[in-house]
């Protein structure tokens, strides 16, 4: 499967937590860290802000594709660049951990305006399926791979 910019994104959208202190506070559940993180990652992809997202990507990350966490911070960042702003509406989110280890599941819809847009119409949408693997590292979780499947 081709790598496209959307679904990288998208992969991004979907690791975006919403609480940030979820990820810090070790009393919260693994899944409500986990899902912080997730929302982090959302918020990061809808506001083009590439630190908010490679702070939970893990060092060690490699997926299918064979990308390396050094290749997906540059593809992201030439993304961003050439890109307006991306949405994405995520299903709810399925989690198994493991110990240090955790898996998810989820579906993400992603639209694209047209940057020079006044009414903010998408140009772009996809709907895709992502699998997420998370590991625990010095008390966070950071992404380690993913796959992605468009539906």
């Amino acid at each position: 499967m081709a790598l496209s910019r959307r679904h990288l994104v998208a992969f991004l959208a979907l690791a975006v937590g919403s609480c940030v202190w979820f990820c810090s506070s070790p009393s919260t559940s693994p899944e409500a860290r986990i899902r912080s993180v997730v929302a982090e990652i959302e918020e990061g992809v809808q506001t083009a802000q590439l630190p908010k997202i490679m702070v939970h990507i893990s060092d060690g990350y490699s997926d299918e594709q064979g990308w390396t966490r050094e290749s997906l911070s540059r593809f992201l960042l030439i993304q961003f660049k050439k890109r307006g702003p991306i949405s994405a509406t995520f299903t709810p989110i399925d989690i198994t951990v493991n110990e240090n280890r955790a898996h998810t599941a989820f579906g993400v819809m992603l639209t694209e305006a047209e940057r020079e847009s006044i009414m903010g119409w998408p140009v772009n949408a996809e709907v895709l399926d992502f699998k997420v693997d998370f590991r625990l590292e010095e008390g966070q979780w950071r992404i380690v791979s993913h796959s992605r499947q468009a539906v």
